[in-house]
Formats: C-alpha cells, structure tokens, sequence
C-alpha cells in the first residue's frame, strides 16, 4: 500500500502539467454542468410564466394561482402566434390602460375580471379572462373556461402587423357573453348564435309585451349596455329581439339560410 502511494507521488512529480490539465477539466466540465442546469431551470420557468408586469398592481386581489394560470397561457398564445420571447427577462406584457374589468357575481361567488395585454417589443395583443371563487369547488366554473387567453377584436388590435390566432376561433368574446349575459340579466334570456359575420345575441322579452320599436330600442339598449360592463363594445355584436321561446329557432333558420 505504501509503495503504491509512494509511487503515485513520484508520478505527480514528474508529470505536473498532466495533473494540472486534469485538475482544469473537472473544474471545467463542473461549470459547464452547472451552467446547463441553470439554463435548464430558467427554461422550464420562463415556459410556464409570461409575467405581466402591472397586473397584481392592477389587481391586488387577484389569487397567485390566477396570476400562474393567465400567464401560462399567455405564453402559450405568444408561441403559436410565432413571438420569440425565450426568457422572463424578454417579457414587457402590460396590461393595457382602462381595459380592466372586475365584476362579482353574489349569487354564484365567482369574480370576474376581462382585460387586453400588450407586448410592444414583439407587437402582439391579447384579450384576457378569467374566474376564479372564494370556494375552490364551485360548481358554477366554465368548463375548460377559468382562463382565455384570445384575439381581441380587430378594433383593439393596436399592431397592424399582427395576425393573431387562438384556439377559439375568434369567438372567444361570444362564449363569455352566453354565459354571463343571463346573470346580468336574468329576467331575459340571452343566447347567441354564430353567423358569417358577428355572433347574434337573442334577447328574450316577455311575452306580455308586444315587440314593437320602443321595446327593441329598450332592451338593445340593455342588452349593449350589459356587453360593455362585461369589458367588450358592444359593436362586437349584432342584436335580435324577440317575444318567446319559440322565436329563436326562427331567427336561427334565418341566420342559417341568409349567412
């Protein structure tokens, strides 16, 4: 045993630019790991995150696992509309001023907030939503719904060049506003019906009434008045009034056969 320590001694003495070179490649091969350790883990972080960078300011009630959520998608909705970002560092996503809306509605216990993003360095805008409950097993969540991440309306896209997509097909706006017009309104029943052009909301007056201009007049008007305070114009849409339930099924023939 002590020979051979003995000899590796001797070894070390006579070949020192050998061990020195080892010694420099353990050390270099270290860095290196930890380098791609580090890039691995930003990575993974920046994938999962596309932080915004006034929307707790915005918003200070808004839950972390909200704030996780509307960010996640955004990145995602960023990738498939080709942005480059690639770090948390590259993110200058802002919340666009005097586009946030918050509603609560008591009787489900759900909040409600509708907001456009904008990213000026890769000049792309989204529309954002999303819900959330003091109780977390509230049956009144929109399946796959919590949080949208959508095109706005061309109207609100402040980037000519962007050409935006998202998974609902530009009808993002109209799956919000069927679910939430009922219970801004809950003596008419609204409903909307997808044309060619702009969704159709239905509007459902009583039918002690009769449908003549002053009472189209009366509940459009409501009815446009209740999409802006859901943060959409209501340009967005096009209005139909009718008298009963039988109506609809009507109108969507008509809508079907004059596209």
């Amino acid at each position: 045993m002590d020979n051979k320590f003995l000899e590796f001694q001797q070894y070390i003495r006579s070949n020192p630019i050998v061990i020195v070179l080892f010694v420099l490649l353990q050390i270099f091969f270290v860095i290196i790991l930890a380098f791609f350790i580090s890039k691995l883990n930003s990575n993974n972080y920046s994938v999962s995150n596309l932080p915004i960078s006034n929307l707790k300011s915005d918003l200070e009630s808004l839950p972390e696992n909200s704030v996780e959520a509307i960010q996640s998608a955004l990145y995602d909705n960023v990738t498939t509309n080709g942005g480059t970002l690639s770090s948390i560092s590259d993110s200058d996503a802002k919340v666009r001023e005097g586009t946030m809306t918050e509603l609560y509605f008591d009787e489900i216990n759900m909040h409600y907030i509708n907001f456009i993003v904008d990213i000026p360095s890769i000049e792309q805008s989204y529309q954002i939503f999303n819900e959330w409950s003091d109780n977390k097993s509230n049956p009144h969540y929109l399946t796959n719904l919590t949080t949208m991440v959508m095109c706005p309306l061309e109207s609100k896209i402040e980037y000519s060049r962007f050409k935006c997509r998202d998974s609902y097909n530009h009808n993002g706006q109209s799956l919000i506003a069927s679910n939430f017009l009922p219970l801004l309104d809950p003596d008419s029943y609204s409903t909307l019906i997808q044309n060619s052009k702009a969704p159709y909301i239905v509007v459902i007056a009583p039918k002690a009434f009769m449908v003549d201009d002053d009472t189209k007049t009366s509940y459009t008007k409501q009815t446009e008045e209740n999409i802006k305070s859901l943060g959409f114009p209501s340009d967005a849409f096009n209005y139909y009034v009718s008298y009963g339930p039988e109506d609809p099924d009507v109108f969507l023939d008509y809508v079907i056969s004059n596209p």
